[in-house]
């Protein structure tokens, strides 16, 4: 198939690309400077001109079966919005209606309360990240298009930068706890297992125009991860907690930091405190039985000690 993957140099994006052009598909992405794309130029068979804030720039008249929409700007929620709506007004134009995939998130459908929540739970986002998300959702939902929107909870692995990060200051001896987020929980899903359910989603024709959660259904909190990553580092942790309102403040600073800097750095330091200023007040816990019924779909990464194991390497 002829599959457009937007945010295709990104984590997930990076190795959905490699499957997906392992397993034969013709894969287009949006070009970007070389030394963005550099990591996947091998499996991306053209690279077209255009920048989805800019709806001039993205319009294409080449067409394609299936369009996967991972473009995500953390920070910049307001542009989720306007990429979204460019895309939709692009493929709009288009001759040949294909099947758009978007990797939502958890976060669209807002806190789980004290249970678990699944996909007949009505959306509450409490961020505007989360907001964000839920527009573009109802955007796709209401374009006539065939659609699959998949809720991705926290993703995970390998050369996550979030990941690697988290490693690098247990490696140091410390861990930061942010105060309350120790009793809240959040789903985690690890990349293999987002990257294996999209390319089962791509190549599905039955079960479409559907909401999924994308989760492993693992979950747990900071404390336990930093606890679990120590034990498998044979190191000994101390534990620096950090009242929720001072925590706020750092992400403010950071926040700003990165709109001027843009330091990668910056926005992976800025990921990993924002889930723990949200667990600080709530849980974000879902379930991933209707995809696992629908599409047949089975997480590898269900314990905690081997998922983790991934994420040191």
């Amino acid at each position: 198939m002829k599959i457009l993957v937007t945010g295709a140099t990104g984590y997930i994006g990076a190795y959905l690309c490699n499957k997906l052009s392992l397993a034969g598909h013709e894969i287009s992405a949006f070009k970007f400077p070389e030394e963005y794309v550099a990591h996947i130029k091998e499996h991306i068979h053209e690279f077209i001109p255009g920048n989805l804030l800019d709806l001039d720039s993205c319009i294409t008249d080449k067409e394609y079966d299936v369009v996967i929409h991972l473009a995500n700007i953390r920070g910049f929620s307001e542009l989720n919005v306007i990429a979204t709506k460019n895309l939709l007004k692009s493929i709009s134009l288009w001759k040949k209606k294909p099947h758009i995939i978007y990797t939502s998130s958890l976060m669209a459908a807002g806190p789980s309360g004290k249970g678990i929540i699944d996909e007949k739970h009505t959306p509450k986002p409490n961020t505007s990240y989360g907001r964000s998300k839920i527009e573009s959702e109802n955007l796709i939902i209401r374009s006539g298009l065939d659609y699959t929107i998949l809720r991705t909870t926290a993703v995970f692995g390998n050369n996550n930068p979030t990941s690697k990060q988290l490693i690098k200051l247990v490696s140091s001896g410390f861990g930061f706890i942010v105060k309350g987020s120790q009793k809240n929980k959040i789903s985690f899903v690890h990349v293999d297992d987002v990257v294996n359910a999209i390319v089962k989603v791509t190549d599905n024709v039955n079960q479409l125009n559907e909401i999924y959660f994308l989760s492993s259904d693992l979950e747990a909190n900071q404390k336990e991860i930093i606890q679990v990553a120590a034990e498998l580092m044979n190191k000994r942790i101390r534990m620096i907690h950090i009242p929720k309102g001072f925590a706020n403040m750092i992400l403010t600073v950071v926040t700003t930091a990165y709109k001027f800097i843009g330091s990668k750095q910056l926005r992976n330091f800025q990921n990993a405190l924002n889930y723990q200023i949200l667990t600080a007040d709530h849980s974000f816990v879902c379930s991933a039985k209707k995809l696992r019924k629908e599409l047949n779909w089975e997480p590898e990464y269900v314990d905690l000690k081997k998922a983790i194991q991934t994420m040191i390497g």
